[in-house]
């Protein structure tokens, strides 16, 4: 059970890196509207989901070139995240709710959205070629999916743009300052419902360009959002959820124990790990980690 040749572990390195660059940039979406809301948004795997399944609507339906269809979808995604914003979050700011209606507002929204998609498109997974052909690269033994080091490298550039963003662009340094300080920020000049919708924007963007890329690899269906959410989250939790750039830790660590806990014991496990880690760092730092001192 606990004897990994070096092709085995070669290629439970080659899926862990895959499975936590998903993980990261779901997580990192998590923590972009944390910070600005102080809101869990639990649509955000939904957001992932909606990206491979709009990418594949907008090859069907079009026939343009995939770079065409790739910027249609993130661009739609990015809208959709806008109307959520709009109508899913800020009516309940509005009217007062406390933070806990909004984060559970989202629940309601993630549902709305899974059906929508069920009716649209019904049970079956909708697939997709992937990027640079199915012929898998031999190394040490491994067979490795080119479309793995697709997402790993997407993911890459996706968390290095938006350390970029946040820390030189004006705009980037804005959205800091209306979670670190908003009425300092409201001072001169800084909008909190602007900032939001621009992390509703982010967010959505972010993980629907992830969903495009991981739909040749896995599948895009009504329910596959679900477990986004979840190991994003996860991620962002193990990362802190005020460490902007946490997620990124967080994803390769749940990454690497979901991976190698399945291939030592039983790929079986592979989804009762995460939520064992989530479980066990709610329990011990959960305070911490979701930053609740610093509300109080």
């Amino acid at each position: 059970m606990f004897n990994l040749g070096l092709a085995d572990f070669v290629q439970l390195f080659a899926s862990s890196l895959s499975d936590s660059a998903v993980y990261a940039v779901v997580g990192l979406g998590f923590m972009i509207i944390y910070r600005t809301n102080h809101i869990l948004n639990f649509a955000q795997g939904e957001f992932v989901m909606l990206g491979g399944v709009l990418m594949i609507t907008w090859q069907m339906v079009t026939g343009l070139p995939f770079l065409v269809c790739l910027a249609l979808t993130v661009a739609s995604v990015v809208f959709l995240g806008l109307v959520i914003e709009r109508f899913g979050n800020r009516v309940f700011v509005d009217r007062g709710a406390s933070l806990f209606v909004q984060s559970f507002a989202t629940i309601g929204v993630s549902l709305v959205i899974e059906c929508v998609v069920l009716v649209a498109y019904g049970h079956e997974p909708l697939t997709m070629k992937a990027f640079s052909g199915d012929k898998p690269i031999m190394f040490l033994g491994a067979a490795i999916s080119p479309q793995s080091l697709w997402i790993i490298g997407m993911a890459a550039l996706m968390i290095l743009g938006s350390k970029l963003f946040f820390d030189y662009t004006k705009f980037g340094k804005a959205m800091r300052a209306a979670a670190d300080n908003p009425v300092g920020a409201a001072v001169v000049g800084i909008t909190r419902s602007r900032m939001s919708q621009c992390a509703f924007a982010i967010s959505a963007g972010l993980a629907g360009l992830m969903g495009v890329a991981i739909t040749p690899l896995y599948y895009a269906a009504y329910d596959t959002g679900v477990m986004f959410t979840v190991k994003g989250f996860i991620a962002a939790v193990l990362g802190g959820m005020y460490n902007p750039f946490g997620a990124v830790g967080g994803g390769l660590l749940l990454g690497f124990l979901e991976n190698f806990g399945a291939g030592l014991i039983s790929s079986g496990f592979k989804d009762l790990i995460a939520l064992v880690v989530l479980v066990v760092v709610l329990l011990f730092r959960g305070r911490h980690r979701l930053g609740l001192e610093r509300k109080q």
